[in-house]
């Protein structure tokens, strides 16, 4: 089991079983400090949690002995949980996740607060396309808006998940912590789409389908050539998307760079690619389902993607942690 624990109103973890009893042992854990674990329904003062775990109590923790010299996997928790400290330990400990037991874990999140999931995830997206409608912002909004609302939403359900009791402020997190670093990643996107634009412009230019007036050819080795392109365009910005989805949530969570971040979504993701690609099929699914369900059946879908990718990175912090999840 880990545990995580409050600093200053601020979260801290996931913390291992052995860690812990060190920190309470040297008092940066005492009988008033709010901590929480899985199983939890809500945070509570170490001191009522003491008497109802296998740990020792925290009278007994004042005479512990130091687990300084027992390292572990967990070690990375806390201040010193890093992008590289995260990946050590998904390399030491593996990745547990499915598609069917993320999304069951996402659903049992965004079920347990129904409206205020929904709302919050309603407002954000509301921000977002109000903001891309805007003449001049609409493109400013690719940097300024979109990556850190983004974030805010994944942020949003990871503290869900955590157990904790996010606010609607929690969708702006992204203006407070690494702002700049999302704004880059917006560009970066941007940048992606690009490339991916110009070959499928070039393609159905071959194909004489944006000449205006134009007979177009659809027939030939032409043809068959631009149809390719098209096609290995788009499966490549699928594919890039995929793998850097995550960089939001690891710059808001772990205050990451923005290399670390992409570092570190490409190999999280990386180790359970189909998974997250089956995750991603059926989210469009539901999407599809939910718009022709008279658009109302997608505003309840709606708060689904970040729920679930929120669950799947903490699915990977938690395996990384050695704590995974039941798959």
């Amino acid at each position: 089991m880990v545990w995580y624990y409050a600093v200053n109103g601020k979260r801290v973890g996931p913390v291992s079983e052995a860690n812990f009893v060190q920190l309470v042992a040297d008092g940066t854990i005492s009988g008033e400090t709010l901590v929480w674990h899985k199983g939890l329904t809500e945070w509570a003062a170490w001191e009522t949690l003491a008497p109802q775990t296998t740990l020792p109590p925290v009278e007994t923790l004042a005479t512990a002995p130091s687990f300084a010299s027992e390292q572990s996997n967990d070690e990375m928790a806390g201040e010193a949980w890093t992008t590289e400290g995260f990946w050590a330990g998904l390399q030491a400990n593996g990745f547990t996740t499915s598609v069917s037991g993320c999304m069951g874990r996402a659903w049992q999140v965004y079920k347990s607060a129904f409206w205020a999931c929904l709302g919050v995830t309603v407002l954000g997206y509301f921000i977002l396309i109000v903001a891309g409608l805007i003449p001049l912002v609409g493109l400013l909004s690719s940097f300024f808006v979109s990556p850190q609302i983004t974030a805010g939403l994944f942020q949003y359900f990871v503290e869900r998940i955590r157990g904790e009791s996010p606010g609607v402020e929690t969708i702006f997190v992204g203006y407070r912590r690494g702002f700049g670093t999302l704004a880059g990643f917006g560009l970066m996107q941007l940048l992606f789409a690009i490339v991916p634009a110009v070959v499928m412009a070039v393609a159905l230019g071959s194909m004489g389908l944006l000449e205006e007036n134009a007979s177009p050819d659809i027939s030939g080795p032409a043809a068959a050539g631009g149809f390719i392109a098209i096609a290995f365009a788009v499966l490549v910005i699928i594919y890039i998307y995929l793998r850097i989805m995550l960089v939001p949530v690891i710059v808001t969570d772990l205050g990451a760079s923005l290399g670390d971040a992409l570092k570190l979504s490409w190999r999280v993701v990386g180790m359970r690619f189909w998974t997250t690609l089956g995750l991603a099929v059926i989210l469009t699914l539901m999407a599809l389902a939910g718009t022709l369900a008279l658009l109302i059946g997608l505003l309840f879908v709606m708060p689904m993607y970040p729920a679930i990718f929120a669950q799947l990175y903490e699915d990977a912090r938690m395996s990384a942690a050695g704590d995974p999840p039941a798959a």
